[in-house]
């Protein structure tokens, strides 16, 4: 059977999807699976199955399904499918009247509301209809290499989820640790005066994972990598929804000040308080876990 995965949502949504994968190959038989994603994902995709074909959304012309009487003769492709399941960063008819028109055969899941109580990776499989139903954590299998230093990634896509990055830094100072910050993107402006390494892709936060002892991070798709690494850690949460999008990783640890208004998904009017933290409570908590763990 063929099953096309269309997939446009974040990082932290991607490795939410994962065990949704794990599903399809336990409900369908010898399914032969296609994602059609962003490539900077490719990387996770190899570690957890090399089979899986791969296209890159940038390069297909799956953008034409959002337009009003699009021209389908590029689109063809999408008929030699079983069966088509998408996830879209937002619910809109007019792509999916489209895709129905050249597949019959299409399931759509759209984004988690924001005042869900379930995990946005438990949501993901009861948006389908499987069968048979587990939940298993999302899991990268890396090589666990000489477990030398903390990485702290102190970004993400938002910056009104994160920590301030002075913070991070002078933690960073405090610990009786090698420490390594590092970021993407979003934290290219900050490296030099932070001395935070870039990573350029996947690939390069994998190789630093596989030296990590234990992880420090905001609400980020980063951060739910960690945690599906299996590496243990600290994720500081805000103003966002902790219930939906926590790492669902068995060795991260949610940190948060627990504020009546909180979460207020990103619509604070108080200064983002809920992101101020002890920085002596947290250096403690930190030594006294690796001292417990690894000692």
């Amino acid at each position: 059977m063929k099953i096309l995965l269309i997939f446009s949502g974040a990082l932290g949504d991607f490795i939410n999807f994962i065990p949704f994968i794990e599903h399809i190959k336990l409900n369908f038989k010898n399914p032969e699976i296609t994602i059609i994603t962003k490539s900077y994902f490719f990387p996770i995709i190899e570690k957890i199955d090399s089979k899986i074909s791969k296209i890159d959304f940038e390069y297909t012309p799956i953008y034409k399904l959002y337009n009003h009487n699009p021209d389908f003769s590029r689109l063809e492709f999408l008929k030699n499918f079983d069966l088509i399941i998408t996830f879209t960063g937002v619910k809109n008819e007019i792509f999916r009247k489209n895709l129905e028109k050249l597949n019959r055969n299409s399931h759509f899941i759209f984004p988690i509301n924001k005042d869900e109580k379930i995990s946005e990776a438990l949501y993901l499989i009861n948006s389908f209809p499987f069968k048979k139903k587990f939940f298993p954590k999302p899991n990268i299998p890396i090589k666990l290499k000489d477990r030398k230093f903390i990485a702290i990634h102190p970004g993400s896509g938002d910056k009104r989820k994160n920590v301030k990055i002075d913070f991070f830094y002078e933690l960073s100072k405090e610990l009786d640790y090698p420490v390594v910050l590092f970021g993407g993107e979003n934290e290219v402006d900050l490296a030099e005066k932070f001395k935070i390494k870039i990573c350029k892709n996947l690939n390069e936060v994998f190789e630093i994972f596989e030296n990590t002892l234990f992880y420090i991070g905001n609400d980020s798709g980063i951060s739910h990598l960690a945690g599906s690494c299996n590496i243990p850690g600290i994720v500081f949460f805000g103003p966002t929804n902790y219930k939906i999008w926590k790492p669902v990783g068995e060795k991260i640890l949610v940190i948060r000040k627990n504020l009546n208004c909180s979460p207020c998904n990103l619509n604070c009017k108080k200064g983002y308080e809920c992101l101020n933290f002890d920085l002596k409570k947290i250096k403690s908590l930190i030594l006294n876990y690796l001292k417990n763990v690894f000692d």
